[in-house]
């Protein structure tokens, strides 16, 4: 029979895990949206060099 005290634990336990595993996806995500900004900026870079280069 579980004690009181393992019970919480166990509930601790995976209540913890699963702040893990968000905390995870969460900064996956970070990481994706960081990747997808420098992306944007070097794009923006490379066009306005077109342009004025085009433009002489």
């Amino acid at each position: 029979m579980q004690t009181t005290i393992e019970r919480e634990l166990h509930r601790l336990s995976e209540a913890y895990r699963t702040a893990a595993t968000q905390l995870d996806g969460a900064t996956r995500q970070a990481d994706t949206n960081s990747q997808a900004y420098v992306d944007a900026d070097e794009t923006s870079r490379k066009t306005s060099q077109l342009i004025r280069d085009a433009l002489g």
